[in-house]
């Protein structure tokens, strides 16, 4: 009795029933939804970690390099260093950012004539030792060795400096370690750098010259003949401010010996500048080795990639009280 009325037990009625439906489908489609929804919103928040992460890698991204303010390294002068013929080796100096570029390093030459500002260099020092001025003698045969590049003058204040020990003595003063004297004057041995110290020594303030001295050998620095004005003096326009010694001389069994030593300042490109080049095929060929590169240095100088710097001018330098 009790199963027969399990099996005709009262079905649900036909509204029960549609009832029941609709909930289990709204319960699905919520499902659904909800799902939807986390799926959606899992996936958004991907997006937001993958934009984050971008944005980090951005952010974290380095910036480019500044530019190379080596002069020798820059493919032009390189080039052209490269097709010249004979033995070079040079340094630069700029003023502005203190920095010191080399090609060829350690390499020391023959002075030839360069060696005279380094003999006048000297005779100031000794004057101003002795408190007193140059007379009119050694006044007159200074204007001749520097503007002229006279030898009999050269060889005359030579003497009076003391020779190759009294040249010695003063570049010692002065941290020339890499210059080997010599009792001919222009068979001094040096480096580029060394002549560097030379001319930080004519132009920056320090206690060896008194910016009296400095002065007076800029001017004659500046006055040099028009025919002996090359290296150095080449490439800078001429309201540049350039003050410079040349070298020259032929050297029977390896070539001529073709130097250049100075310094440029106009606006805010204010540098030293020394070009030795030995074994040279002729006196010519030596000397537009020295003018091309200086040019080119000028160039690069004058506008370097990246930066506007204003440094000091040689006026303002050349004025201060060490």
């Amino acid at each position: 009795m009790a199963a027969h009325r399990a099996q005709h037990r009262r079905r649900p009625s036909r509204r029960h029933q549609i009832t029941t439906r609709a909930v289990s489908s709204l319960v699905v489609c919520g499902v659904a939804v909800v799902g939807c929804y986390l799926v959606l919103g899992a996936r958004s928040h991907g997006l937001e970690a993958v934009s984050s992460v971008a944005n980090n890698k951005l952010a974290a991204a380095p910036s480019p390099p500044p530019p190379n303010q080596d002069p020798f390294a820059s493919p032009q002068i390189t080039s052209y260093l490269q097709g010249r013929s004979g033995e070079i080796t040079a340094a630069l100096y700029n003023v502005t950012t203190g920095e010191t570029y080399t090609y060829h390093p350690g390499l020391a030459q023959a002075t030839a004539s360069m060696v005279k500002i380094d003999i006048l260099a000297a005779l100031l020092y000794k004057t101003q030792n002795q408190h007193r001025s140059l007379t009119p003698q050694e006044s007159k045969a200074v204007t001749a060795m520097i503007e002229a590049s006279d030898n009999d003058a050269a060889s005359s204040l030579f003497d009076e400096v003391g020779q190759m020990p009294g040249l010695a003595s003063f570049n010692s003063t002065i941290g020339m370690s890499e210059t080997v004297g010599n009792w001919g004057w222009g068979l001094t041995k040096t480096t580029p750098v060394d002549q560097l110290s030379l001319l930080k020594t004519i132009v920056l303030p320090n206690s060896v010259l008194t910016p009296s001295s400095q002065s007076y050998e800029q001017n004659l620095m500046e006055h040099v003949y028009d025919n002996e004005r090359f290296g150095v003096a080449q490439g800078p326009p001429s309201s540049a401010r350039v003050g410079l010694k040349n070298g020259w001389y032929n050297e029977p069994t390896t070539g001529w010996q073709i130097n250049s030593a100075g310094y440029v300042q106009l606006g805010s490109t204010f540098y030293f500048l020394v070009i030795e080049t030995a074994h040279n095929p002729g006196q010519i060929y030596g000397e537009q080795t020295t003018s091309g590169l200086s040019s080119l240095i000028w160039s690069f100088e004058s506008q370097p990639p990246g930066t506007e710097t204003h440094g000091p001018t040689l006026n303002a330098v050349a004025t201060q009280v060490p």
